[in-house]
């Protein structure tokens, strides 16, 4: 299948609770497991889980200082939306705030930057950027997962203002790309197959733009 990557957009709060425990931000990543757990259990029980879930979640949420609550309140009812989407597959799509690149991420990423997995930060950071959150159970193929802090979206959302969409094909050099190991570097020799890159690129503006004015935090997975 080759390696996909996806972004999506998690509130500051759960970014928190990934960060203290990292076992639950791989449990929300894998969601692709949850159709076949929910068969399992049965919607009843699932359901009962993540009540419980969001129930213990919101009493930790009662001990912050008032001047939180707000937050709080607004990060408990994205996680019940969340949580509810689990439990019908088709609908978490619809839900969760995501941004899916596909096979296309290293060449977007190289037409942004023209680098293997640097370049100039921020602007580096959109597709390759971030922070990793310790994979302590190994169950990701191509590394841990990472995630940018509402702070660093604000900065990414920022410089990726200043990209020219329509410009980005001229940067896809194919015998540049295989030099610098860019996946599907082969396939840049002819420009026409990849036409809908400024289209791809718009996408992740506008994710980062919508995660930046929200004051979201971003993870970014490769599988």
């Amino acid at each position: 299948m080759g390696m996909e990557f996806k972004l999506e957009q998690i509130t500051p709060f759960q970014l928190k609770q990934f960060l203290a425990s990292p076992q639950m931000a791989y449990e929300w990543v894998m969601d692709d497991i949850m159709g076949p757990v929910t068969d399992m259990l049965g919607q009843d029980k699932m359901k009962t889980t993540m009540e419980e879930m969001i129930a213990r979640t919101e009493e930790a949420f009662k001990k912050l200082p008032a001047a939180m609550q707000k937050e709080a309140a607004r990060s408990v009812e994205v996680m019940r939306k969340q949580y509810e989407a689990m439990l019908n597959p088709k609908e978490s799509a619809e839900v969760r705030k995501r941004c899916v690149l596909d096979k296309d991420w290293h060449v977007l990423h190289y037409a942004i930057n023209k680098t293997n997995d640097a370049g100039q930060e921020p602007l580096s950071w959109a597709v390759l950027g971030g922070h990793e959150i310790p994979d302590e159970e190994g169950v990701m193929g191509y590394g841990p997962v990472k995630y940018l802090a509402p702070k660093e979206v604000k900065e990414v959302a920022k410089a990726l203002e200043s990209v020219d969409a329509s410009a980005l094909c001229s940067n896809l050099d194919k015998d540049d790309a295989k030099k610098k190991e860019i996946y599907l570097a082969h396939t840049l020799g002819d420009r026409e197959e990849w036409e809908y890159l400024p289209e791809l690129f718009e996408r992740l503006r506008e994710f980062y733009r919508e995660a930046a004015a929200d004051g979201n935090a971003v993870l970014l997975e490769m599988s």
